[in-house]
């Protein structure tokens, strides 16, 4: 498999992920409107699922943007520049986004490091947990966007903004 099958492999699974987050926090919204409106006794544990859902959501939903060309930028400015320093910008971006993630990376798994003993008063579930999710989808993101760098380096990257 090629290296940017994989990087389109680690977005579609993203959409997917950010799909189910998202049909998760609406399901346990509406069972907590149930128990709390309907049956008059409401349950401690959905608002933690929720907010736990709402960060998972938040970066595996972000490993959809580059792909697609929607993070970021300013429109104005990358539209009336030259091809050739358009290009050049996207390169720039990417390099970028590799720095801020491997920083993301190692500051996610410092977080979950001074987690690793704190739990989740309802759900009983370790904090390190909810915080797993930036290391990992950092580096799923230092991934993506160092294969589009390569690709736009060498002149196969087509245009996505």
């Amino acid at each position: 498999m090629s290296a940017h099958r994989l990087a389109q492999s680690f977005t579609s699974a993203g959409s997917w992920a950010a799909g189910a987050c998202l049909a998760g926090i609406a399901c346990v919204c509406a069972l907590q409107v149930f128990y709390r409106y309907v049956l008059n006794a409401p349950l401690r544990w959905p608002e933690e699922l929720s907010r736990l859902l709402l960060v998972w959501l938040t970066y595996v939903g972000a490993l959809v943007l580059p792909e697609l060309g929607l993070h970021v930028a300013v429109g104005v400015v990358h539209g009336r520049l030259a091809p050739r320093w358009r290009r050049v910008a996207d390169i720039l971006a990417d390099v970028l986004a590799v720095a801020f993630f491997g920083v993301l990376v190692v500051a996610g798994l410092s977080l979950m490091r001074s987690m690793v003993d704190i739990r989740l008063p309802a759900l009983q579930l370790p904090l390190n947990l909810l915080f797993a999710v930036i290391p990992v989808t950092g580096a799923l993101q230092v991934y993506v966007h160092a294969v589009a760098a390569v690709r736009r380096i060498r002149g196969v990257a087509t245009e996505t903004r």
